[in-house]
């Protein structure tokens, strides 16, 4: 599976091809919200993939995602790795990202690696939070910040780029304390990363995220909260982008339905540009309302 978007390279508007790759999934497999190892057909030649997807496609970046860890070797084997690298090494592209949880991210790998690409390398890593509480209570991340931030030494040290996802509204927060905590994040991290993704909550099938959505007990974050915590950090020294997955669906962050559409195109310009959202519908005035019970 793959699909083009717009990003950010060396400062210029590029197309970028993103392929998921059908490996076994993520080994560890807890989180809270995702199931993206349920349902997967993995294949031997990943390799192959690669080539199919990329053949007759014009891109400047390839963002590799395997639902999981690209740097586990029980998902790709590190032969595997190398030779997608090589791969790549030989194609007219200027940067390739990656995936991976903290535990994976080894010196001595990497070096090969980045020697064998000759390209610039960026590794994105599921932080969601930079709370401990809220990783171990609220997501069942299996890291703490802190192995967030050895992982992230082994990368500047390599002068590897830096990708972090930050969650939105993770179980068992509120709407105003998810922002607070996708805003403190942000910030904490500031002079860690070159680029942040803000993630906002989407309902997996099988997950407990579903169990309490379906209960009653959860409530998806609206898109004012996702456009709230743009604005906050859209000052801050990295690049910021958001691709929400099922926006203004019923499994995904939504308002009332009439600006859901508008906002979502106003977001994907913010992922371009970094500038604030200004944007106003009557429904804005009900989260507000929750917002001021919940603080």
């Amino acid at each position: 599976m793959s699909w083009i978007t717009e990003e950010i390279v060396d400062g210029k508007k590029e197309k970028a091809l993103n392929i998921v790759l059908p490996t076994k999934g993520c080994s560890y497999n807890k989180c809270y919200m995702c199931s993206y190892s349920l349902g997967i057909t993995p294949k031997e030649n990943l390799l192959e993939v690669v080539k199919n997807e990329l053949e007759n496609r014009e891109v400047k970046k390839i963002k590799i995602f395997t639902s999981g860890s690209f740097l586990d070797s029980k998902e790709i084997r590190y032969e595997d790795q190398i030779e997608i690298f090589d791969y790549l090494s030989q194609k007219d592209i200027k940067e390739v990202t990656i995936e991976t949880r903290p535990e994976f991210v080894d010196k001595e790998h990497l070096k090969k690696l980045k020697n064998t690409l000759n390209k610039n390398l960026e590794i994105a890593i599921g932080l969601e939070s930079a709370n401990d509480y809220v990783l171990k209570y609220c997501i069942n991340k299996g890291f703490t910040y802190n192995d967030f931030l050895d992982a992230t030494e082994i990368l500047s040290a390599l002068e590897i780029k830096i990708k972090a996802y930050v969650f939105l509204k993770p179980l068992f927060l509120t709407e105003y304390e998810s922002i607070l905590d996708s805003v403190k994040t942000c910030e904490k991290i500031e002079e860690i990363v070159d680029s942040v993704s803000i993630n906002s909550m989407a309902i997996h099938k099988k997950t407990l995220a579903e169990y309490f959505w379906q209960r009653g007990e959860y409530k998806l974050p609206w898109i004012w909260s996702l456009i709230y915590v743009l604005n906050e950090i859209a000052d801050l020294d990295f690049h910021t982008i958001c691709h929400p997955v099922a926006l203004g669906k019923r499994r995904g962050t939504h308002n009332c339905g009439k600006c859901d559409r508008d906002l979502g195109k106003l977001i994907a310009e913010y992922s371009l540009k970094n500038k604030k959202i200004e944007y106003y519908h009557e429904c804005k005035e009900e989260w507000e309302k929750i917002l001021k019970r919940e603080w």
